[in-house]
């Protein structure tokens, strides 16, 4: 849990959403005193922030902001990371989105237990649920539209250092880009998104990305 007593909110910087960007962006335009609870790190002075969600005890009044992202771009960046961890172990074998989704990803064993993959599935056991979302793909105009943000610093300068520029891309060399966003279209048909979509649903309407934003 990453939380600003300061500003009274709590983050979960859920993985594969642009927490990096945000969590640095949230510190670049004022929120001085972010803080990983698990760890006791203040971010970025002495450690980095975690990906767990949870409520501190003693916190358990404030609201939830929670990191997104189009669930259809959030797989293939999950698949293309371990595809890349994979092949350094067996550089014999490859396999395709497809098999992935079926033999590893969708399996009983990681679905829907995995938190940090499918992350909305343990909402039920906290006393809050998130109040605001900022979208990966929505970033500048999610974090302003946050009202207890709305007195910090959205200078352009501020912008330009995490947000309008993707610093983190192409750190995989499976990766494509168009502009600052991963070309995540190119693995879907209608069958995979149908797939995926039957799987996920609820995270389409929870955080509001259309079922044929794939295409």
């Amino acid at each position: 849990m990453n939380v600003s007593k300061k500003y009274k909110f709590i983050v979960w910087a859920t993985a594969g959403c642009g927490s990096r960007s945000c969590l640095s962006t949230l510190v670049k335009i004022g929120v001085d005193d972010l803080i990983n609870m698990n760890e006791n790190f203040h971010f970025p002075v002495t450690g980095s922030f975690t990906h767990q969600q949870g409520i501190p005890e003693g916190y358990e009044d404030y609201p939830i902001i929670c990191l997104t992202r189009n669930p259809y771009s959030r797989i293939v960046s999950a698949f293309l990371d371990e595809k890349r961890q994979f092949l350094k172990d067996n550089p014999d074998f490859d396999y395709s989105f497809e098999y992935w989704l079926n033999k590893i990803y969708f399996t009983e064993n990681r679905f829907p237990s995995s938190q940090s993959d499918f992350f909305v599935e343990e909402w039920d056991k906290f006393s809050n649920s998130p109040k605001y979302f900022i979208r990966m793909e929505h970033m500048e105009e999610d974090l302003k539209n946050i009202d207890i943000l709305q007195n910090l610093d959205f200078c352009d300068e501020n912008m330009d250092a995490h947000v309008r520029i993707n610093y983190y891309a192409n750190e995989n060399e499976f990766d494509e880009y168009v502009g600052n966003f991963q070309k995540y279209q190119r693995f879907y048909t209608q069958e995979i998104a149908d797939l995926v979509y039957s799987k996920l649903g609820h995270y389409f309407e929870i955080f509001g990305y259309s079922k044929d934003s794939w295409k």
